[in-house]
């Protein structure tokens, strides 16, 4: 997968930021299934994580107060180099094969095997 592929996974958040997964899933060259999980540096004091998940050809994006989210897969802490992209989120958590599930009001970070 390229990063032109990716160029358009732009959300953006209920306070205008501005946030492009597309830099990260490129440099790593991330497909198949799997979720990103980044901490929301605005706005302060409602910080919540982010979850950027990639099903089949879908994404999408929720914003998950840290409550409200189990993860039961080990994370990959990824970074890329924010003096050459000027995007943000730079640094994830990647969750590699994996699935974000909502159960009511709790969501759950899955191995797709475990589903």
């Amino acid at each position: 997968m390229s990063a032109i592929e990716f160029q358009d996974l732009i959300h953006f958040t209920n306070y205008g930021l501005k946030l492009n997964f597309g830099p990260i899933i490129a440099v790593f060259e991330l497909s198949g299934q799997f979720v990103l999980q980044h901490w929301q540096a605005q706005p302060k004091g409602l910080r919540h994580f982010g979850y950027f998940s990639f099903q089949d050809g879908n994404h999408s994006y929720h914003t998950i107060p840290f409550n409200l989210c189990s993860v039961e897969v080990c994370p990959e802490p990824i970074q890329i180099d924010e003096k050459v992209y000027k995007t943000v989120p730079t640094a994830v958590n990647l969750f590699r094969n994996s699935q974000l599930i909502k159960d009511g009001e709790q969501w759950k970070v899955m191995k797709l095997n475990e589903l």
